[in-house]
């Protein structure tokens, strides 16, 4: 599978949730700290628990992508580059058996609330390549102006995505 998407952090010294769906994967971010988690579980029982360093930056749009496949491991890009790899077999992605959460993780009692901008959040049913997530970035980062207006203006403005049926196999994982 893969997850990919945009966001726009303020500065926080704790870690924040980007995307997270319990015992399936999660992403937190230390802005401040210019530092990724990356958790992700496997059919095996095994799991994929990391924080690495990476060139985080705080008010501008960065892009964001994790995938994940038996035989491939685990790999995060930021703003199109590999920042993280780990080649671990986990299994098969594990079913989705929590709610998603954007900007939360996965105990939303947890005070890792994300305070910034997100946009274009998809998850595939495929392990996207470079070039691929390298294309999605190309084709949306001209049209990502989203500004802070507020405090409670989360209104980042990306091109308009075709329509996808509930359910489809074509790009949705769950």
């Amino acid at each position: 599978f893969s997850v990919d998407l945009w966001y726009n952090s303020r500065r926080s010294p704790d870690p924040v949730g980007l995307v997270t769906v319990a015992s399936t994967f999660r992403v937190l971010l230390y802005p401040t700290g210019k530092r990724i988690l990356v958790d992700v579980f496997g059919t095996d029982g095994k799991r994929t628990y990391d924080g690495f360093s990476c060139p985080v930056k705080v008010g501008s749009w960065q892009h964001l992508a994790l995938t994940y496949g038996p035989g491939q491991g685990v790999i995060v890009y930021l703003d199109g580059q590999p920042v993280y790899t780990n080649p671990a077999d986990l299994g098969g992605p594990v079913p989705m058996a929590g709610p998603l959460r954007l900007g939360s993780d996965s105990d939303p009692m947890l005070p890792r609330h994300f305070s910034g901008l997100l946009g274009g959040f998809r998850i595939w049913n495929k392990v996207l390549t470079q070039k691929e997530i390298a294309q999605i970035m190309q084709d949306e980062r001209p049209a990502l102006t989203g500004v802070f207006r507020g405090s409670n203006d989360l209104s980042p403005k990306l091109p308009p995505a075709a329509a996808i049926p509930v359910g489809s196999s074509k790009q949705l994982l769950f």
